[in-house]
């Protein structure tokens, strides 16, 4: 999982069995804090390379907007899951920074409970 530091702040703690990385500026190149726990100044693509050596074959993004859009720019984003609930926010974070474009085809759609649908769509490349 990839996110950025406001977001981890979030969480109640680092969720089990999965690689928690979060983007910081103020972080070293990869500094591991926990189990599991890393923090990081690096760039997407650096990133990617270095899960890579890891061996870890793929990875979530979690957001927020600013992350999302970092990796975004760099065309880093293969896939896009939503969820989409009935609950109208009317202010917040949105998934992109404005400017952010992207072709998607819908891939999947599965129901989440009674209201609610998970979307898996492809990036067009």
């Amino acid at each position: 999982m990839i996110m950025g530091r406001t977001t981890f702040e979030t969480l109640p703690g680092v969720l089990p069995g999965r690689l928690t990385v979060v983007l910081s500026r103020s972080a070293g190149e990869w500094e591991e804090r926990a189990e599991n726990l890393i923090f990081t100044s690096l760039v997407p693509d650096k990133i990617l390379e270095k899960l890579e050596t890891l061996n870890f074959d793929h990875a979530v993004l979690t957001g927020g907007t600013t992350i999302n859009t970092l990796f975004a720019k760099e065309g880093l984003i293969d896939e896009v899951i939503l969820t989409v609930s009935p609950v109208i926010f009317g202010t917040g974070m949105g998934v992109f920074a404005p400017g952010i474009s992207l072709d998607l085809t819908l891939e999947k759609s599965e129901p989440l409970g009674d209201n609610s649908r998970t979307l898996y769509y492809k990036v067009k490349k």
